[in-house]
């Protein structure tokens, strides 16, 4: 981060800038004023082609449910796209995980969601913008996981050991394990007079899209705020809730994904939805093993360094990511079918 760039976004330089930590694209700072306010700077990559899309869309996203009342989003106040940041307000909270909050907390996941629902109903936003990596088409999922499977791919077999590997997986084992479910779908959905759907007003929902209690922050009065809403749009609630269960820096128990899933399905439950859940979750599944993969992707690894600001080990971050990739499919290699009730009850 740049004084220059603060000086101009302020008017003044700021007496203090500390780093908050950020996601896997972008950095966060608290920064003090010398009036005394505390502001949240978030700076996004902006080697990533898609940062203008990012920046907009989190900035939309947050003033649109602070126009409906929704204040468990930080207040959107500046965006300046020559330094590729947005100002919003501080919100004082503290990450947490299951193990810090009682099971009933996790009931603000569902709240938040059917909010998100009712606004999506209304007139004003039946045009609005498409979630990043979007399921609103039956097709959608299969288009994303051929154009990860086709960058993967593209990784040179013979740069070491572990390209070796990882190729070698690709070809034996993903890419038919994921034909072979994404036939499966598309008999379910046949046979459920759904097939090739596209979702409607009143069936999509708004989505944060990356939505779970890592994007969380608990308050001192014991309230969330939700943060990191780069990715918000349109999208079918089965792969909202298909993200949340499965997203890996959940990590929750059995007791607080059930009660979470009973929360969702109080929200967005009927027929449809339980087909689209139950077919779509293992290819979510699958999207995810390929998402763990990216440090073997041309500027991979270069997102994590920019957002961690700090140097990475590369072959010990390669390989951890194909580890987790090969366990998650393991998991789904070993009954897609029932997938849906395995996270469920696990």
């Amino acid at each position: 981060m740049e004084n220059k760039d603060l000086i101009r976004i302020f008017g003044e330089k700021p007496v203090e800038i500390v780093p908050i930590g950020g996601g896997g694209n972008s950095k966060v700072w608290k920064v003090t004023l010398k009036s005394g306010q505390i502001r949240t700077v978030k700076e996004y990559y902006i080697l990533c082609s898609d940062w203008q899309d990012r920046i907009n869309a989190e900035f939309k996203a947050f003033s649109l449910l602070r126009e409906h009342g929704i204040l468990c989003v930080p207040e959107p106040l500046q965006m300046d796209l020559e330094a590729g940041v947005a100002v919003y307000s501080f919100e004082d909270g503290r990450k947490v995980d299951a193990r810090d909050i009682e099971p009933e907390k996790m009931d603000v996941f569902a709240k938040f969601a059917g909010q998100l629902f009712d606004i999506s109903k209304g007139k004003e936003t039946s045009s609005y913008g498409t979630a990043k990596a979007h399921c609103l088409t039956q097709g959608a999922i299969e288009e994303q996981l051929e154009r990860r499977i086709e960058a993967l791919k593209g990784v040179d077999a013979g740069e070491d050991d572990l390209a070796a590997e990882l190729k070698e997986f690709l070809t034996s084992e993903f890419i038919p394990l994921y034909q072979e479910v994404a036939s499966w779908r598309r008999s379910h959905l046949k046979l459920a007079g759904i097939d090739g759907y596209a979702l409607k007003q009143g069936e999509w929902t708004l989505s944060p899209s990356d939505f779970g209690l890592h994007n969380g922050l608990l308050k001192d009065d014991e309230t969330f705020v939700f943060v990191d809403f780069e990715y918000f749009g349109r999208d079918d609630p089965a792969k909202m809730v298909s993200d949340f269960m499965l997203h890996p820096a959940m990590n929750l128990s059995s007791e607080y994904v059930r009660r979470v899933y009973d929360g969702f399905d109080k929200v967005f439950g009927c027929g449809e939805y339980y087909v689209r859940i139950r077919t779509l979750l293992p290819l979510v599944g699958l999207k995810w093993c390929t998402i763990f993969l990216n440090e073997f992707l041309p500027h991979g690894l270069a997102r994590r360094v920019h957002a961690s600001g700090k140097d990475i080990e590369f072959q010990g971050a390669r390989r951890r990511q194909l580890d987790k990739s090969l366990k998650q499919f393991q998991m789904i290699k070993n009954g897609y079918e029932d997938y849906l009730d395995v996270i469920v009850n696990n």
